[in-house]
């Protein structure tokens, strides 16, 4: 086992801190699951995020990565993920 711990601030010694400062863990695991606005196809950060020339119904991954997810997570982590139950 290698368990992860966030104990120091090590990674300010190489890496500067984002312009509008650090946000807290709930708001960072909230914005790795969060989709983006839809863009035209060659401005995908991301091939599984929708374009914006994507039809409505197409959904993209999101939906099936939530459920996924959700299967495997455990259930207080749930709400701060915005995953389906």
């Amino acid at each position: 086992d290698f368990p992860m711990m966030a104990s120091a601030n090590g990674l300010g010694d190489f890496v500067p801190e984002p312009p509008d400062g650090l946000v807290s863990v709930e708001d960072a695991m909230r914005r790795a699951v969060t989709s983006p606005p839809r863009r035209p196809v060659n401005g995908l950060g991301d091939p599984h995020h929708l374009a914006d020339t994507d039809p409505e119904w197409a959904g993209g991954d999101t939906l099936r990565l939530q459920k996924l997810a959700g299967v495997v997570t455990p259930p207080f982590v749930r709400p701060v993920l915005g995953l389906i139950g």
